[in-house]
């Protein structure tokens, strides 16, 4: 009984060990790069000044699968059929 008393002892301060440096050496190392910037520098990061209006995002539209080919000797193996003039990221081709 002695013995494992002892090996539960050894186990936890080898965890507690592995948490507590960790910890303490986040507390030691200096500030990082991000969080040391002053709040709202423009140009930090690529990102615009707070209290900017940001334009939107140009519109998407998915491509149309219109049916899919599906192999009966080789179940995984399928073909998708889309329209003519579209490819997988749904903008038209000449746009690509």
């Amino acid at each position: 009984m002695f013995i494992r008393k002892r090996r539960f002892r050894a186990r936890g301060r080898v965890l507690i060990l592995s948490l507590l440096i960790p910890f303490l050496g986040m507390s030691i190392t200096p500030v990082s790069y991000a969080q040391s910037l002053p709040a709202g520098q423009a140009g930090v990061a690529n990102l615009p000044a707070p209290g900017t209006m940001i334009p939107l995002s140009p519109s998407y539209t998915p491509a149309i699968v219109e049916g899919i080919t599906i192999y009966p000797d080789n179940p995984l193996q399928f073909d998708f059929i889309k329209p003519e003039g579209q490819n997988t990221t749904g903008m038209p081709v000449d746009e690509c």
